[in-house]
């Protein structure tokens, strides 16, 4: 007899160590309450954020989080990281376009953040590298933005 597709699911599921979750419905307070907490609070607070007030977020508090988020390692303190910080409604909409995956939350953004890792900066050998401290700055970016009281979505390209 054949296992459907739903008998497979449901073992995954009884099997499975991790509780399911869903999506919070929260406001700004309570989005930004544990902003100031122990790490571990303020870790677990930290959500990817897809409604954006139009509150103008000065380039000096983007900046601000950028100088935080290259307190990242990185191998041998190569830094290849780069952060573009793009301002224009329909150059955030164009890019949003290109890359596919914000539709229908991502143009609101009044800012959007462009986060580079240059290959060449780690030898033949150190490939995946670039990865890791892509990833690691990323998740800096993000924790840096969150202390700010700045809601963001990472999307990848």
């Amino acid at each position: 007899m054949p296992v459907s597709l739903q008998q497979l699911i449901d073992c995954v599921l009884k099997e499975s160590p991790i509780e399911s979750h869903e999506q919070q419905q929260v406001n700004r307070d309570e989005f930004f309450a544990h902003s100031d907490a122990s790490f571990e609070l303020f870790a677990k607070s930290r959500h990817s954020c897809r409604a954006y007030s139009d509150k103008d977020i000065p380039i000096e508090e983007i900046s601000a989080c950028v100088d935080l988020a290259r307190t990242t390692p990185t191998a041998c303190n190569r830094q290849p990281n780069k952060t573009y910080v793009v301002c224009s409604p329909s150059k955030i909409k164009q890019i949003v376009d290109w890359q596919g995956g914000g539709r229908g939350f991502a143009e609101n953004a009044n800012r959007l953040l462009i986060v580079t890792s240059a290959v060449d900066a780690f030898g033949f050998n150190e490939y995946n590298e670039v990865w890791k401290a892509g990833g690691m700055y990323v998740m800096n970016l993000l924790y840096a933005l969150h202390a700010h009281k700045i809601g963001a979505c990472p999307l990848m390209w």
